[in-house]
């Protein structure tokens, strides 16, 4: 059944790709690295190309970056975080074709709490940053985030 969604959103999203363009254009986006040891929470949206991607989502009218961080953390993975204890990350750079501006923030945890996937997300899991980065699927924006990262630790 998992596949079946997967494939059915991956192909509503080619479909609708370019209005969901003209969604997200110009919009502020969150992601958050959420770490422990050596691994990393990445998630899949069900509605996507099937990339692993950081957990985040789309800032709402009058919200902080940071609350949006909070929020989408426990839409998207069941985590439960305050704002004071989400690190941001400087020198992450937005997407200029489509004028998609990225609050990135970072959050270490000493061990890993189970991960409920929830809404959007049809998959969920930790995983080791070096096997992160060897896979073929995973979005630019996480491979760009984990860059930084990796240059600023």
């Amino acid at each position: 059944m998992k596949r079946l969604w997967e494939l059915t959103g991956r192909s509503l999203y080619f479909m609708a790709q370019p209005f969901i363009f003209l969604i997200v254009f110009g919009s502020q986006r969150t992601r958050i690295v959420v770490q422990c040891g050596n691994s990393i929470v990445v998630v899949k949206d069900w509605l996507g190309n099937g990339a692993w991607k950081l957990p985040g989502g789309g800032v709402h009218r009058g919200e902080r970056a940071v609350m949006s961080a909070v929020r989408e953390l426990r839409e998207e993975t069941g985590l439960i975080f305050t704002s004071d204890q989400l690190m941001k990350l400087t020198g992450i750079v937005s997407n200029p074709r489509s004028k998609i501006s990225y609050s990135c923030f970072y959050a270490k945890l000493p061990s890993k709490p189970r991960l409920r996937p929830k809404g959007e997300i049809i998959d969920i899991c930790w995983m080791p940053i070096d096997e992160l980065l060897t896979k073929p699927n995973i979005s630019i924006n996480t491979r760009a985030i984990l860059g930084v990262l990796s240059r600023g630790k």
